[in-house]
């Protein structure tokens, strides 16, 4: 896209702090600069005075890296200020109420997260499909709510114990570490798992989706690029 100088803001929180903390890391390697740095409370209600100083750093897009109903606030301000530059959101984002809070201002927002926000869209070959849709359609039709990222984490912390405890059993808990920790190929909502003793994080950079916001719906990133 052509961006060297961005603005980075993020909540006073652990997930805020520890975000803050990659993108300063990993920004110099891109070729990115960083011109205005902000953090926020995670309470705040209006974060115009936030935005503004992005703003007038003439930032060519930005960074909103947080968890909290904040989120919202900051796509919401930056737009009345007239900051018209594109926003990047964390995975923190994978919540359509985040989407919805902001309203119109949210349109364009891209943001990487797991495929089952998107699952309807996603090609029949793709082997996270059946998972996605049938945790989706459970989960819409017992809670009366559109399904999101945060929910599917527990939903696979739960399927990898229960494919740990049949392969190890359940009465020795350092065999069933041991199982978990060989665990490959396990399709779940976050993506596919393969652990190793020397990754206890199982997925890859694959496992995400850039994600954007179209007519108020989350849909994949290259499709709305490719149609621009």
């Amino acid at each position: 896209m052509g961006i060297s100088k961005i603005g980075l803001v993020s909540s006073n929180t652990g997930f805020g702090k520890a975000g803050k903390e990659q993108v300063e890391k990993a920004a110099p390697g891109f070729g990115i600069q960083i011109v205005a740095n902000e953090v926020y409370e995670k309470e705040a209600t209006d974060l115009t005075a936030v935005v503004t100083k992005l703003k007038a750093a003439n930032v060519q897009a930005f960074i909103n890296w947080s968890i909290e109903p904040a989120q919202a606030i900051v796509i919401k301000n930056a737009r009345q200020v007239g900051l018209s530059v594109p926003i990047f959101q964390s995975h923190g984002f994978g919540n359509i109420q985040y989407a919805k809070a902001a309203g119109p201002a949210a349109e364009g927002v891209i943001f990487p997260a797991s495929r089952l926000l998107v699952a309807d869209s996603l090609p029949a070959s793709d082997k996270q499909k059946p998972v996605l849709l049938k945790y989706k359609q459970s989960y819409e039709a017992r809670y009366h709510e559109d399904a999101s990222t945060f929910g599917g984490h527990a939903h696979d912390a739960l399927l990898l114990l229960g494919k740990a405890v049949e392969k190890a059993g359940a009465l020795d808990k350092e065999k069933v570490r041991a199982a978990l920790e060989s665990l490959q190929g396990v399709v779940g909502t976050a993506g596919v798992f393969n652990f190793s003793a020397r990754d206890h994080g199982g997925l890859g950079m694959d496992a995400f989706e850039m994600q954007t916001v179209k007519n108020g719906k989350f849909v994949v990133y290259s499709d709305t690029a490719a149609k621009k």
